[in-house]
């Protein structure tokens, strides 16, 4: 949310107070949900994507909007300037419930949702904060699991980067960490997400790591299927992490 109520972030017709004075009206359009009343009256409210894919060019975003205005403003059509009264507000601007994952069963389900929660930092997904990674300011457990997973995280960096992460084990051996890598590979190469269709990058081989990349245009993620090569420094015996990695493709 932090990056994305500035008007920086904001799309091109809107991103200065001429622009917003300019295309008032069209403004109106915008399919908002209330997130939080602030100190002083102001009103946080979201413009999700999935529900503003009506708006034209220069209006559309390729992720959540965030805008903190006053009270008076959302009754600007309907009540004169002296008003601080808030009429519809309950049924124009609701109150912003996050959708509800639990019923996805299959992989492509599970893979569109996370594709399409990439762009706001996976934040409908956060589950009980975790503290176990000390390169991370903030780690949550997901509340999507990905089809034959363990375990699913969503990690920030220290520039708040935001990557979910789905663990499906450690290896022993290379032999069965690449037989489950090539498996995690065609799941998702064969994949249908409703979302959009991805682009298969490639894949890259060093010494440590093997990865297999993929790419979406629209919204813009990366994704990755990766088996790493890691040698315990105590005994010195090696293991091979598989992970599922989604991130936004800066």
């Amino acid at each position: 949310m932090k990056d994305a109520y500035t008007e920086s972030q904001w799309p091109s017709l809107i991103n200065t107070l001429d622009g917003r004075n300019a295309n008032r009206e069209k403004m109106y359009e915008y399919h908002l949900y209330k997130v939080a009343v602030l100190e002083g009256g102001s009103i946080a409210v979201v413009a999700p994507v999935s529900e503003n894919k009506h708006m034209p060019e220069g209006f559309k975003s390729s992720k959540d909007l965030y805008f903190v205005v006053g009270a008076s403003g959302f009754g600007a059509k309907q009540t004169p300037p002296e008003s601080n009264d808030i009429p519809g507000l309950s049924s124009l601007y609701d109150e912003y419930v996050a959708p509800d994952y639990s019923s996805l069963t299959t992989f492509d389900q599970q893979i569109s949702a996370l594709i399409t929660e990439c762009d706001g930092d996976f934040v409908n997904l956060w589950g009980t904060e975790l503290f176990e990674d000390p390169d991370a300011m903030e780690q949550y457990e997901s509340t999507i699991l990905p089809e034959g997973a363990n375990l699913a995280t969503i990690t920030a960096d220290y520039e708040y980067n935001y990557i979910f992460w789905a663990n499906y084990g450690e290896f022993d051996n290379q032999r069965s960490a690449k037989e489950a890598y090539d498996k995690l590979v065609a799941k998702i190469e064969n994949s249908n997400p409703e979302c959009c269709s991805l682009e298969n990058l490639g894949e890259t081989v060093t010494d440590t790591l093997t990865f297999t990349s993929w790419t979406v245009e629209y919204p813009s993620v990366y994704i990755e299927a990766q088996i790493g090569k890691i040698t315990d420094p105590a005994d010195g015996k090696v293991y091979y992490p598989l992970f599922l990695g989604l991130n936004k493709n800066y």
